[in-house]
């Protein structure tokens, strides 16, 4: 299941790092668009 783990692993990088640059992208570029719901990241 080693395989597995690797591939797992880096599935989840590959996805995880797209998405949070997106999501930081988005909240410098527009930071009203959610409103009270905005992501505010420490």
């Amino acid at each position: 299941m080693k395989i597995f783990n690797v591939f797992a692993s880096e599935a989840i990088r590959l996805f995880l790092l797209p998405f949070v640059l997106f999501l930081l992208l988005l909240n410098d570029i527009a930071p009203g668009v959610f409103g009270e719901t905005n992501i505010r990241l420490p």
